[in-house]
């Protein structure tokens, strides 16, 4: 698991929610998609990456406590791109499924 002191950290796309049911605060509008990265070696300056989606609202804020979805590591910067990229798209084409998307209480 990445703690969330972010050593590099990248936003690469915010995209509105169609459905805002699955969202836990109505505050929250859009989902933000980021790279997040963290030293593995620090002898070598190694990082490893993952793409992480938040809730944001409009104007990129987000809730860094709330990680509805998250990829595993990639050792690879160019990797965890293609991956934002196609975790963009197919929210974008409402293809995505929150698989891991924590239960709202009631």
């Amino acid at each position: 698991m990445f703690d969330h002191h972010y050593r590099d950290f990248y936003q690469t796309a915010l995209i509105p929610i169609d459905n805002l049911s699955t969202v836990v605060d109505a505050n929250y509008t859009h989902w933000l998609i980021a790279l997040s990265g963290r030293l593995k070696d620090s002898q070598k300056e190694y990082y490893i990456w993952k793409v992480v989606v938040y809730p944001a609202d409009s104007e990129g804020s987000f809730e860094w406590l709330e990680e509805p979805y998250s990829t595993e590591s990639y050792d690879c910067f160019h990797k965890a791109c293609e991956s934002a990229r196609e975790i963009e798209q197919n929210i974008r084409n409402q293809e995505f499924v929150f698989v891991n998307l924590k239960e709202r209480i009631s």
